[in-house]
């Protein structure tokens, strides 16, 4: 009993099975009249697809240039005092608990010190104002 629906045969076969069925079936006379050959599916593909892309020299990405530190640069952690360049470091970094810690250290060791020596007038207060008068640039 034949299966019903449809074969498993490709339709490449179908077609052979065809040609073969209708040239029994003609007289030995009459030539077989022959399909010219089809084009294969992936070389059809082939044929239809853009060349490819020529290769282009793309040069790599130049590195940023690292930000200078202008304590180094202005030459003004020779002239500060080294606490001081301490602390003008540690605001140069990222981390905002390090530059909160900085900043009242700052204020406590440096600002509040110089407000009250202002009204003193001798060499230390004078060299407290002067070391905060050329940190300014920095921070």
């Amino acid at each position: 009993m034949p299966k019903s629906g449809k074969s498993s045969a490709s339709s490449a076969t179908r077609k052979k099975h065809a040609k073969r069925a209708a040239a029994k079936g003609q007289d030995d006379d009459e030539p077989v009249e022959q399909l010219p050959p089809e084009p294969r599916g992936k070389k059809g593909k082939r044929a239809d697809k853009k060349a490819p892309r020529p290769k282009v020299y793309i040069p790599p990405v130049k590195p940023v240039a690292p930000r200078r530190d202008p304590l180094d640069f202005r030459g003004l952690a020779s002239q500060l005092p080294a606490d001081l360049v301490v602390v003008l470091r540690l605001l140069g970094k990222k981390d905002a608990v390090t530059k909160g810690k900085a900043l009242d250290e700052l204020q406590a060791g440096w600002i509040e010190k110089a407000k009250l020596e202002t009204s003193a007038e001798d060499e230390e207060t004078e060299n407290l104002l002067a070391a905060l008068e050329t940190m300014l640039p920095v921070w």
